[in-house]
């Protein structure tokens, strides 16, 4: 059995994510883009029980959640997860960082932009306050990684 990737049928998906890791790795997966009328559906159910994107069949089992199918994927092909328990970690960290503080503000800024949502000029302009201090955070985090910040 292959590794099978669920995601949806827009491009700009989390699954996208995952996709592009798999290419970076050289890890074959195959791309099946499910419309959002099927994830509640009790096949999908099986592969994220939360009925979201993206999901994966892989040969010892499903996943899901967007940064444990990268982590698979890195550690499958053994590239871009480090090589030490300290350079796993600093890569877990910034995972981390970018599900839990970008992601924050994310949708607020892509779905304003993208007229998703309604145009609120305030909670639009903490959003983009936001995110710019997120990537000074950033920038001054990877500004000595020999792979991200050089």
């Amino acid at each position: 059995m292959s590794v099978k990737l669920y995601h949806g049928i827009n491009h700009l998906t989390a699954g996208r994510r995952v996709e592009t890791v798999a290419e970076m790795c050289g890890v074959e997966v195959e791309n099946i883009r499910i419309p959002g009328a099927d994830w509640k559906q009790p096949e999908h159910l099986k592969r994220n029980p939360f009925g979201k994107i993206p999901g994966m069949e892989t040969p010892e089992g499903n996943l899901f959640e967007s940064c444990t199918l990268m982590r698979y994927v890195a550690r499958k092909a053994g590239k871009m997860y480090g090589s030490t328990p300290f350079e796993t970690a600093q890569i877990d960290q910034w995972l981390e960082f970018f599900n839990t503080q970008l992601m924050a503000v994310f949708p607020v800024i892509n779905r304003t932009t993208f007229g998703y949502y309604v145009y609120a000029k305030e909670k639009f302009d903490d959003a983009i306050k936001e995110l710019h201090d997120l990537i000074k955070v950033l920038d001054a985090g990877l500004k000595d990684s020999k792979f991200l910040g050089s």
